[in-house]
């Protein structure tokens, strides 16, 4: 029995130590540098940019592999794929960030030729084409197994390009595919940055 007491002992002090590690690399997310990661339950983000008093993050991974973006329109604001991201999974960003803390913002779309889409309005997206470029060393993940949706247009329907949708390599290679291909979803989404996130160590 003393044994046994002793073993729960030992667990319990190992636990506390680990939570007490836990909580000690816990930083506010201003802290964090472009580039940074720091982990949520439903996996690890990247730290994107700083915009004032607001962080633009990006899933290092995928919230779902096999995703179409759409069966005939490559409108991300209309398509199938925002209606997942604003559904499935703004629900686990505002359950781990909370939804206060989940900034809601409007991103104009252009197909890589400039030609006007439909802008987007809401909490999570994905990246733009820009985007991908401006942070293309950031979002470079070798381990992921297949090529990844961004929300931009290769043109449009006038210009020959009526279903082409641009894609991101896992090593960073852009490039276009038709809409109802299935690519995986990285979400982006902008944060407040006075919360407390843990920062992954290198």
């Amino acid at each position: 029995m003393k044994t046994l007491l002793e073993k729960l002992e030992n667990l319990i002090a190992e636990y506390k130590e680990k939570l007490q590690e836990s909580e000690n690399t816990k930083v506010q997310l201003s802290e964090l540098k472009p580039g940074d990661v720091f982990e949520t339950s439903f996996g690890d983000l990247i730290v994107l940019e700083h915009i004032g008093d607001k962080t633009k993050v990006i899933t290092k991974g995928f919230t779902k592999e096999n995703q179409r973006f759409d069966e005939d329109s490559p409108n991300f604001a209309t398509s199938e794929i925002s209606e997942y991201l604003s559904k499935e999974v703004l629900e686990m960003f505002e359950k781990e960030f909370g939804s206060e803390n989940v900034v809601e913002h409007i991103e104009d779309v252009f197909s890589v030729d400039m030609q006007k889409y439909d802008s987007y309005m809401g909490k999570i997206r994905l990246l733009t084409f820009e985007e991908a470029r401006k942070y293309n060393d950031l979002i470079v993940n070798k381990e992921l197994p297949r090529w990844w949706w961004t929300m931009t247009p290769w043109s449009t329907k006038e210009r020959g390009w009526e279903y082409s949708i641009t894609v991101v390599s896992p090593s960073g290679i852009i490039n276009g595919i038709e809409c109802d291909n299935y690519c995986g979803v990285r979400p982006v989404c902008i944060l407040k940055s006075n919360i407390f996130v843990s920062k992954k160590n290198d």
